[in-house]
């Protein structure tokens, strides 16, 4: 790592209080200085802020020429959501880069993307049990019919396909922070837990929190032995239309699908053929293809009895957990000291 300099400028673009910029500083006292910024505030720029469709409040209090100026002396950038595209190519003395999300992929659209520096996130830590938490409530809803209770029915019959999950398998696809959760909250729950790992070389028996552990390669293999789905993997090139018509095929009849990772991991109109022939029986989605842009889901999802859909929420909680701000202070502390900081993007593999 390059020569860390006595006073270290940290720019936070995002919405903060008093109380955050105070937690930065707190770092290392007297060597921080800490200046925060909107997002928003850059919406006017040529780069402009991706996703536009998210909500986020500016004051309009910074100029261009002030902008221009923080960024050009920022050592140390924490990205929020939305940001503004163009970073990198308007710095002078960039080192580091953080992003308090779990995936990497956000930053697709940023020219922080593939840069020469170290770009963090905080994957595997943030809100990793809330939404984890999200999926095993959605396969308990569709399991005992609150789905169906949601819609007013009080006709007995349409409860008559109700199930128990204990002995059910839940399988999951990414086992990581939110994946691990997932796992561990099912197992209490008396299901088998099977998952693919992108690290597992060969299947592993009782491993990693799982009763049996596939390398991603054995994907299909995995599937035809569950009758929940949660989609916790990371949007790569790798996983991107991951689960298409082939993977939907490999699947118990009747299986559901729970996806809190990326939309654009499942092949849409696969997963909509798969609803309609009653291959899968269900789907819990707090994400869709194009969701991130704005894209409302097709009609054939929205107007789904079978299908729940979240607006990007299952985070969200009073009491979130680890978050994306704590990884970020963690690493502050190791990027004052000058040793390598934990979560650092590979681009090659995309997180």
């Amino acid at each position: 790592m390059a020569v860390i300099p006595e006073t270290i400028n940290v720019l936070l673009v995002l919405n903060t209080d008093a109380a955050g910029r105070a937690r930065v500083e707190a770092v290392a006292p007297g060597r921080i200085n800490v200046t925060s910024i909107p997002a928003a505030d850059f919406a006017t720029d040529a780069g402009a802020v991706w996703p536009p469709a998210r909500e986020s409040r500016s004051t309009g209090s910074h100029s261009r020429e002030e902008r221009d100026a923080l960024l050009r002396d920022a050592h140390v950038v924490l990205l929020g959501m939305p940001y503004p595209t163009t970073i990198y190519t308007r710095t002078e003395s960039l080192m580091w880069v953080h992003h308090p999300a779990a995936g990497a992929s956000n930053l697709r659209r940023s020219d922080v993307w593939g840069a020469p520096i170290p770009v963090t996130t905080s994957r595997g830590a943030n809100a990793a049990l809330p939404i984890a938490e999200s999926a095993v409530a959605a396969a308990m809803a569709f399991a005992r019919g609150m789905h169906v209770a949601a819609r007013g029915s009080m006709e007995r019959r349409d409860y008559a396909g109700n199930v128990t999950l204990a002995g059910k398998t839940m399988g999951v696809v990414g086992l990581g922070g939110i994946g691990g959760h997932v796992a561990r909250l099912s197992r209490g729950l008396g299901m088998r837990t099977v998952a693919t790992r992108r690290s597992a070389m060969t299947r592993e028996i009782d491993s990693g929190g799982v009763d049996e552990l596939f390398p991603a390669s054995e994907l299909h293999a995995m599937l035809g032995q569950c009758d929940f789905v949660a989609v916790c993997a990371m949007l790569t090139h790798e996983t991107e239309g991951l689960l298409d018509a082939a993977a939907f095929a490999a699947m118990k009849d009747g299986a559901w699908i729970l996806n809190i990772a990326r939309g654009e991991i499942i092949d849409e109109p696969a997963m909509i053929a798969a609803l309609g022939s009653g291959k899968l029986r269900g789907a819990y989605l707090d994400v869709y293809s194009g969701e991130m842009s704005g894209i409302l889901p097709p009609e054939e999802l929205r107007n789904n009895p079978n299908v729940i859909i979240t607006p990007h929420i299952s985070g969200r909680a009073d009491d979130p957990g680890r978050l994306g701000f704590d990884v970020f202070l963690e690493n502050l502390a190791l990027f004052v000291a000058g040793k390598p900081l934990n979560n650092v993007i590979d681009w090659e593999r995309g997180y």
